[in-house]
């Protein structure tokens, strides 16, 4: 069995700060860090480092060799993931205030440039018995939905960030629901 992960691929900004910054307000950041991220890449090293064969699918800007390599270091398969001509790579701004508390700001960017050509191009290489692994951080999640259903993939979605887009998704084919890859032990549910 294989597992597809179609899934966002971010550079995450760290940010130590005091306190949130408010409106019309500069603050100094203690400390900074650039990390790989975004849930779909978070999720693919995941189920790579439990034993998973995972190939990762998705779409970074010219900027985002580091990313395809972090998956590659963690033993994911990134042959799925292209390079968008049309925008950068996704990105947050995380602020992390003393108290442990977090603010967070996504730009989806090549996250947002993942089209129905895109999405038949990669499922062409998975069958029935693979699973598919999504989240709400990428476009095009009801064409992927669609085709891997007609597949016979079994569908796992992550709705997170939760927003009404995922009202319009045909989650009538989604087999597991789960908010990260943690709470699936616990949290997701067969439909």
């Amino acid at each position: 069995m294989k597992v597809i992960n179609f899934g966002s691929l971010n550079f995450d900004h760290f940010y130590e700060v005091e306190h949130f910054v408010r409106p019309g307000e500069t603050i100094t950041s203690d400390t900074y860090h650039l990390l790989c991220g975004g849930k779909g890449l978070n999720q693919s090293i995941a189920l790579a480092h439990a034993g998973a064969r995972v190939f990762h699918a998705g779409k970074v800007g010219r900027d985002g060799q580091l990313l395809k390599a972090c998956l590659e270091a963690a033993g994911v398969n990134t042959d799925y993931v292209e390079v968008s001509q049309n925008a950068p790579s996704g990105h947050a701004m995380i602020q992390v205030e003393r108290g442990g508390q977090n603010a967070i700001i996504i730009h989806g960017g090549a996250n947002q440039d993942i089209r129905k050509e895109d999405v038949g191009r990669v499922l062409d290489h998975f069958t029935s018995g693979d699973s598919l692994l999504l989240q709400n951080e990428i476009s095009s999640i009801s064409e992927i939905i669609e085709q891997a259903k007609k597949r016979g993939l079994s569908i796992f979605l992550n709705p997170a960030p939760m927003d009404k887009r995922v009202l319009g998704y045909p989650l009538d084919k989604v087999d597991y629901f789960g908010d990260d890859p943690h709470a699936c032990r616990e949290g997701c549910y067969l439909r």
